[in-house]
């Protein structure tokens, strides 16, 4: 009779330890695609920073484009705003 509670809380020990090292795997899972999630984040905010100078330095050269066809059309005589 001794031994099969010997053999129950042997079974029970490894079931035990068994969930707790399947849980601390799981964790560490866990934490790695955390991890993984805030390199993508970084990298997406950077791509979104340089779109962002591309575009206003886009912007930039239009206004330059409308100043400039602007001033061909004064010095062709004609309203600058047609």
């Amino acid at each position: 009779m001794d031994w099969i509670l010997t053999v129950i809380g042997v079974v029970a020990a490894a079931v035990v330890v068994s969930f707790w090292g399947w849980l601390a795997v799981q964790v560490i899972s866990q934490g790695r695609q955390i991890i993984e999630l805030q390199v993508k984040v970084k990298a997406q905010g950077s791509i979104c920073r340089e779109r962002l100078e591309w575009l206003r330095n886009l912007d930039g050269k239009l206004d330059k484009v409308s100043d400039d066809t602007a001033a061909i059309r004064v010095a062709l005589g004609e309203s600058p705003h047609t």
